[in-house]
């Protein structure tokens, strides 16, 4: 018996051992110790066949049908055993914890929670390690670029779809493969959004500014292209329109052009509706205007029986009202003013009649008085009866001159005053002019300048009395307005045609001024530019007024420019007829070399290319000499003062070239012309036989000690200034 336990328990260890956990020994066979031990085998093998029925069940359940929960369980199972299902158990925890925080991690991605990560510490404490921890870093480090990429997308498309912050770019570190493909797709459809929204920006803003002229010309397709295309057409669209409204104000408003009408094609809606009623304005303005037009055309004929009766409301009904309430004033005030207008003409007459009936009546015994104070000075008198009718004289001259001036205006006011047309001689009556107003010019200390370009013709037909009436008014006004400088005449070539000329008249002063806003009032009759000026100076204030009328009929124009405190300028052009036509084309440069036109006197030949010195202090009078002696075909030099004289004679004799007229001012600081002829004469080499000529003033020019004085000093003649071409000449050729 004992032999077949030992064999029955060898062989039921030898099936455990070889893995059949479901052998048993019958215990019924055994009693005592050996029952208990078989009993023992049995509770072993079958302990060992249900751990090895969990395992297995455990690893189908998990392993295969993915209960990760699910685990060993033995009832009652004590020791070693309670051990070995807990370790085992435990075993499995660790092996299924990664997958199952994989899962929990990847079901926080799938709603959206980026903040869930695996965590590298066992539910016992322990840390991860081995495959376990690189699988938590992967998956952990998935999570992180996901989070990465889902908040730089975030920020992307907030600071484009919600900001309007175009240019943003995913800033993304360490992507790649399909993660960095995706940021690149992102990036670069920021970048064509951006480009796509700033080029619409770029023309809608222009469209804002006023630029019509720029479009969408983006590559692009799908829905993108229908909006190019709908705001190109926009655009099209507006262009057209501003276009048309341009037009339509410009020909309506500018222009005066009425009736005009826009065309747009194409357009609908809001727009149709807009061009519609701009060409509902403009009919609607047309027909009012016109209306206006019509009315205030037959106003202007003298018709009063016209009124406008278009409808209008607003401000154009009441300009209507108003103006149909005008035209009624208009009517009334006609039929006053035709009466009182009658009544005018009819005092004017008179009173002009009357004016020169009695300008006449008092001109003949002025005349009267005049001659006999003359005859009676050409007597022995004593000083202060000299005295006394020397202002006789000057009262009556100067009352005669207001005389003739109120008979003049008078003339002019009834249209009686003609201009003569006859042939005269241009320089000889404006020096004519100038050597009557020289005395006066020379007793305030002021230089008369006179420069007329060579270009001017010298025969003229036209009126001359009447030109040297206009001349001597405003050279008499320059010179008793100037205190202080110089008076210039300038007469230059303004126009040139075949049969007629017109020339350019200035005179220049270095006064007193004239304010701006008194230069159109001097021109007035008995006006000057305040009282005290009357007061001062004296005059009637017609002068201007006649010389402005007397241009006119010369067929001319006045203009006058002043600075106060610095002086004025006053201009005038006037028309003659040539005394030769003037071949059609001559260049107005080749005028002096016409012998049609005579611009200079004859030359003789003895002063052709003759070097000529001239000497004066005043730079405008020196540019005179210059143009005049230059149009005498001389050689000329100019000095500014007597030391540059005596040093340029100088210098021409050792050159071997000396002077051979010497014209010298009179009056010039340090050195005057009579101390550089002086000094001429001590130095007999330097003249060599020149010709020495002294411009005076009038006062000093009839003064006998003057003048032997001038014989003294080997002065060859005396000349008054301004010098004319004539008087130089026929000087030049006295001996």
């Amino acid at each position: 018996m004992v032999g077949d336990f030992h064999h029955t328990i060898l062989q039921g260890l030898r099936s455990v051992r070889d893995g059949d956990f479901s052998v048993r020994v019958n215990i019924t066979d055994f009693i005592g110790i050996e029952k208990e031990i078989a009993q023992t085998f049995n509770e072993v093998s079958s302990m060992h066949q249900l751990l090895a029925f969990e395992i297995e069940r455990v690893g189908v359940v998990v392993g295969q049908e993915g209960t990760l929960d699910e685990r060993l369980s033995i009832p009652n199972a004590l020791g070693s055993w309670s051990e070995c299902v807990e370790n085992l158990n435990n075993f499995i925890s660790n092996i299924v914890r990664p997958t199952t925080e994989v899962v929990r991690v990847i079901e926080g991605l799938a709603e959206g929670d980026l903040s869930q990560k695996i965590h590298l510490e066992s539910h016992h404490g322990a840390t991860l390690h081995g495959e376990f921890f690189r699988t938590a870093e992967v998956v952990n480090n998935f999570v992180d670029q996901l989070n990465t990429l889902a908040s730089e997308v975030t920020r992307v498309a907030s600071e484009i779809g919600s900001e309007g912050k175009f240019g943003g770019q995913m800033d993304v570190k360490g992507v790649r493969g399909t993660w960095k493909r995706m940021t690149d797709n992102v990036n670069a459809m920021s970048t064509h959004l951006t480009h796509k929204f700033r080029t619409i920006a770029e023309v809608t803003t222009a469209v804002v500014n006023g630029d019509l002229s720029e479009k969408v010309t983006l590559n692009v397709k799908g829905e993108t292209l229908e909006l190019k295309n709908t705001i190109n057409a926009m655009m099209d669209q507006l262009k057209s329109f501003g276009s048309e409204v341009t037009r339509l104000s410009h020909e309506m408003g500018i222009e005066g052009k009425l009736g005009r009408q826009i065309e747009v094609k194409g357009v609908s809606g809001t727009w149709k509706d807009v061009t519609d009623n701009v060409n509902k304005m403009a009919a609607n303005l047309t027909g009012q205007l016109r209306a206006i037009t019509e009315v205030a055309t037959a106003v202007s004929k003298g018709d009063f029986t016209r009124s406008i009766v278009v409808e209008a409301s607003s401000e154009v009904g009441t300009l209507r009202n108003t103006i149909n309430k005008m035209i009624t004033n208009l009517k009334e005030s006609a039929q006053s003013m035709t009466v009182a207008k009658e009544a005018a003409r009819s005092a004017s007459r008179i009173k002009s009649q009357f004016m020169a009936n009695m300008s006449h009546e008092i001109r003949t015994p002025m005349h009267g008085i005049i001659g006999m104070t003359e005859l009676t000075m050409d007597t022995e008198l004593m000083p202060e009866q000299r005295e006394y009718l020397e202002l006789v004289l000057s009262s009556a001259n100067g009352l005669l001159t207001i005389i003739n001036d109120i008979l003049d205006f008078s003339k002019i006011e009834v249209g009686q005053l003609r201009l003569e047309s006859k042939e005269f001689n241009l320089r000889a009556a404006i020096y004519d002019t100038l050597k009557t107003l020289a005395l006066p010019a020379h007793q305030k200390q002021l230089e008369l300048i006179c420069d007329i370009h060579p270009d001017v013709p010298n025969k003229l037909v036209g009126d001359p009395n009447r030109l040297r009436q206009v001349l001597a008014n405003l050279i008499g006004n320059a010179i008793k307005f100037t205190h202080v400088g110089e008076v210039a005449l300038s007469v230059e070539m303004e126009n040139l045609l075949e049969t007629t000329c017109t020339l350019h008249f200035s005179v220049r002063d270095t006064g007193i001024g004239i304010p701006k806003d008194k230069l159109s009032v001097i021109f007035e009759a008995f006006s000057q530019v305040d009282g005290s000026i009357t007061r001062k100076y004296g005059g009637t204030g017609l002068g201007l007024t006649l010389s402005t009328r007397l241009v006119d009929l010369m067929q001319g124009q006045f203009s006058a420019e002043s600075v106060p405190d610095q002086g004025s300028t006053f201009h005038f052009t006037a028309c003659f007829s040539l005394t030769k036509p003037v071949p059609l084309g001559a260049p107005l440069s080749a005028a002096h070399f016409s012998p049609s036109l005579e611009t200079i006197p004859m030359v003789p030949t003895s002063l052709v290319n003759l070097p000529v010195l001239a000497v004066d202090d005043n730079a405008s009078n020196r540019k005179a000499l210059d143009t005049m002696l230059s149009s005498l075909k001389m050689q000329v030099s100019t000095a500014e003062n007597g030391e540059t004289a005596m040093d340029m004679l100088r210098a021409a004799v050792d050159n071997r070239t000396p002077y051979q007229l010497i014209l010298l001012d009179e009056k010039m600081p340090v050195l005057d012309g009579f101390k550089v002829a002086e000094l001429i004469k001590q130095e007999p080499h330097l003249s060599q036989g020149a010709r020495v000529v002294v411009m005076a003033s009038a006062e000093q020019l009839f003064d006998s000690p003057q003048n032997e004085k001038c014989a003294s000093l080997g002065i060859s003649a005396c000349i008054t200034k301004p010098v004319s071409h004539i008087e130089l000449i026929h000087a030049l050729q006295q001996r």
